[in-house]
């Protein structure tokens, strides 16, 4: 059964008081888009909740683990259910491939230990 995926558009923005810059280099913010993307399905999903639009705030541990703890919703565009729903599939999503790290400079801590990652209904990543 082939998976059905949403295009994952990463915002990866550290927090303002970290890093001023605000942002994590473009190549790490490919490479975590696409480490997560390979386990974002929304199959599953009610048809609103495959439509949502949702921005998680996640915390990183200095083994670049996403902390379970620490995962939360930010913003979507929809009605709670809807929001709900797909703030916890996104969330499996990262926890799954986060699970051994993401792929971030070890050295850089400080400018990506807090990201926000938006999940973006309408396109697929191949």
């Amino acid at each position: 059964m082939m998976l059905r995926r949403l295009a994952l558009a990463l915002l990866l923005a550290a927090a303002p008081a970290i890093a001023p810059t605000g942002a994590v280099a473009e190549p790490f913010r490919a490479a975590v888009a696409r480490q997560v993307a390979a386990c974002w399905s929304i199959d599953a999903l009610s048809p609103e909740a495959q439509a949502t639009t949702v921005t998680l705030g996640v915390d990183l541990g200095a083994d670049a683990v996403p902390q379970a703890d620490a995962i939360t919703l930010i913003a979507s565009d929809a009605p709670a259910p809807a929001a709900q729903e797909a703030f916890e599939a996104a969330r499996r999503a990262v926890l799954r491939c986060g699970a051994s790290g993401l792929p971030l400079p070890p050295d850089q801590h400080e400018a990506w230990r807090h990201m926000e990652l938006t999940f973006t209904a309408g396109a697929y990543i191949s």
